[in-house]
């Protein structure tokens, strides 16, 4: 045995000492293992052994390093788990938890004065919503806005008025007819029941018949509607208080908190509904009084139902909701009306009731006609998620849709495409963490012998080696998936994450992770492959791999070709085979690793110790670019003013508030002629 021989096997043996048996026996399983005329590489792997053994740093330093790098991954997962979970509470109409939105935005507007912070969300401390805003009018009670803020949440919660109600209203506001209306539509519920009718009677507008189901709540509504209509005015302070409510809602500073300003406009009580049932009976009265050949209450009842409908429309929030109540409003009772001027001979009504009650038709079949409008691709292939669920919708309730284009779609569909990528590299982290901690057991799997030998071996890895596998195994390809992303259309941002079926964001990154694992195995055989050339019957380069990882390199940009609709399946089938091989093949890796050839126990144990820093880089590398994802999306965020709620236009976006007030002017327009009749 040559001198190099014999030092190389002094210095790898060392660490086994003192356990002689145990050292003389791995001395004899490399000696067998060894390559003949191989001095040169063996005197250059004793010396870095000796390296190692002399340096300052101690040999176990590298797992500490380990297990620093494992706590910061845990941290930032476990900071941005806790935003996505936050993220899922605010969505309890789509699988989330119901939410209470007044304590969130109680902690984030901590700077509002007292009286801004009840005006916003209440005594928080209180559990029911009749109850916090009642601290609201509790502080003000000459205020008649807080005081109608604090019976529709009392209506919500409760189903009906607070006691008093009525007797209040007078105090606090004797001119206003509104709060007499609102106890109207309370007191009207199941009052009244339509008779069934035919399909043909319903397309031909014949005027329905109706039960009476409780005489005393029909004339107390009617009592109240009357009594309501004939005030000096008709006014509710919702709007108002909206506008200052949504002027005090913290700026958006990313998509969470984008959402929760807008579920907050979302899910707070209404009563809109309440005044369809008030249709009911006056549709009913409408029949009463055309059998008694009342004209004169007839007029009165129609005169008051078309200034309440026309100020209900005008004053009501900038929200699809209203204005779609306005047109229950009007074509509800029209057949009723119609029929009762015609049978009195009330001739100027009747035509203008049949004008109505065409237009009304007209428009109906034109809106269920509308399948499509002009956004609707503009929408599909290049706006958010939430856009696509609603805009297209929005747009289609209106003959002269609000214009919107692709600069109006970009930052929420950028802000998508952030919130997607952070979400992607969360899970990645998660899978690269559990990978790790399968790989850094595996050496286990194996007796003692072979495991301290293999914590010898991981030893003859210098600093350039690592700086190959860090920067070659997961630095180039992350900078490789940015450049695509980023800097070619083929990294699909451009295009809505639901033109390719979601496929390729989650195809892209998916294989970005394949390739990290992939190139970094790669990496390490052929290092390994350099530093152990002294043994025999060594593996080597997987030329399967290198072949299934150089494809996947190619076939990363090619996924973008996905945004393209015919080949949006060829690719996503075409991807999926691939993704699909190349798994295959990291996973027949594991099943040898688990039951192969104990002969290859120990350079596979190397393999395995050599990824196990490589994937933990990797996973930091990963939570580095989470917080740059949120940068990102707090950056298209604050870019994006139309699908967010605007305080001059009270509703949920501002988007639905351009659609809405489309929507308020059609309906007046239809209504202009009714004006000569209003009391």
């Amino acid at each position: 045995m040559s001198d190099a021989s014999e030092r190389f096997l002094e210095r790898l043996t060392q660490s086994i000492l003192p356990n002689h048996e145990l050292a003389a026996h791995a001395r004899s399983e490399v000696e067998a293992r060894l390559k003949p005329d191989q001095d040169k590489a063996l005197e250059a792997a004793a010396i870095r052994l000796e390296t190692v053994d002399t340096s300052k740093w101690k040999p176990g330093w590298t797992k500490w390093v380990m297990l620093g790098v494992v706590l910061i991954v845990l941290v930032v997962l476990g900071l941005v788990g806790m935003q996505f979970a936050s993220l899922n509470g605010l969505m309890p109409d789509f699988g989330g938890p119901s939410r209470d939105f007044g304590r969130v935005l109680a902690k984030k507007t901590t700077h509002l004065s007292a009286e801004e912070r009840l005006l916003l969300v209440g005594d928080v401390s209180k559990s029911l919503g009749s109850d916090r805003a009642k601290a609201l009018w509790d502080h003000d009670p000459a205020n008649p806005a807080y005081f109608e803020d604090y019976a529709i949440a009392y209506l919500s919660n409760r189903s009906k008025l607070p006691p008093d109600f009525l007797e209040t209203a007078e105090k606090l506001d004797p001119e206003n007819g509104w709060f007499h209306l609102l106890a109207a539509a309370v007191a009207s519920k199941d009052a009244v029941k339509q008779v069934s009718q035919t399909k043909q009677e319903k397309e031909s507008r014949q005027a329905p018949k109706w039960t009476i189901l409780d005489q005393l709540r029909m004339d107390e509504a009617l009592s109240l509607f009357e009594k309501g209509c004939s005030k000096a005015r008709i006014q509710s302070y919702e709007t108002e208080l909206l506008k200052r409510r949504l002027a005090l809602l913290p700026e958006p500073e990313d998509f969470q908190n984008s959402l929760l300003n807008i579920s907050y406009v979302a899910f707070r009580p209404t009563y809109s509904s309440k005044f369809i049932d008030l249709a009911k009976a006056v549709s009913a009265q409408a029949a009463i009084l055309a059998a008694r050949k009342d004209s004169s209450s007839f007029r009165a009842l129609l005169g008051n139902w078309v200034r309440f409908t026309k100020v209900q429309l005008i004053a009501s929030p900038m929200n699809v909701i209203e204005p779609l109540i306005s047109r229950v409003h009007l074509d509800q009772p029209n057949p009723n009306f119609l029929e009762a001027a015609k049978e009195m001979g009330m001739a100027e009504e009747a035509v203008l009731l049949d004008e109505l009650g065409q237009k009304l038709k007209k428009e109906k079949a034109e809106r269920n006609a509308r399948k499509s409008v002009a956004a609707d691709e503009l929408i599909e292939l290049h706006g958010a998620v939430l856009q696509g669920l609603t805009a297209a919708t929005l747009l289609r309730q209106v003959a002269n849709p609000p214009e919107l284009t692709l600069a109006h779609l970009t930052p929420s569909r950028r802000t998508d495409h952030a919130l997607y990528a952070r979400g992607l590299s969360w899970a990645m982290t998660i899978l690269l963490l559990l990978l790790a901690a399968a790989l850094a057991t595996y050496p286990f799997r194996h007796g003692e012998l072979c495991r301290k030998l293999s914590r010898r071996h991981f030893s003859l890895l210098d600093c350039r080696d690592w700086a190959i596998l860090l920067s070659g195994g997961v630095v180039l390809p992350v900078i490789y998936f940015g450049v695509i992303r980023y800097l070619t259309p083929l990294g699909g941002l451009e295009w809505s994450v639901r033109s390719t079926l979601f496929c390729l964001p989650y195809g892209q990154f998916s294989l970005l992770l394949l390739l990290v694992i992939s190139t970094s195995l790669l990496l390490v055989q052929s290092r390994m492959v350099g530093r152990l050339d002294i043994y025999q019957g060594l593996s080597g380069v997987s030329k399967v791999g290198l072949a299934l990882t150089g494809v996947g390199y190619v076939a990363l940009p090619l996924l973008g070709l996905s945004t393209s609709k015919p080949l949006l399946m060829p690719v996503l089938i075409g991807g999926g085979i691939f993704l699909g091989l190349l798994l295959i093949w990291l996973l027949s890796l594991v099943i040898r690793g688990v039951f192969g050839n104990a002969r290859h126990a120990l350079e596979r144990q190397v393999v395995a110790r050599l990824l196990v820093p490589v994937l933990l880089f990797a996973a930091l590398v990963n939570c580095v670019a989470m917080p740059l994802l949120h940068l990102e999306e707090i950056h298209w965020v604050k870019q994006d003013s139309l699908f967010r709620p605007d305080p001059a236009k009270p509703a949920m976006t501002a988007f639905e508030a351009r659609v809405a007030e489309q929507m308020k002017a059609e309906l007046l327009e239809m209504m202009s002629p009714l004006e000569s009749l209003e009391r």
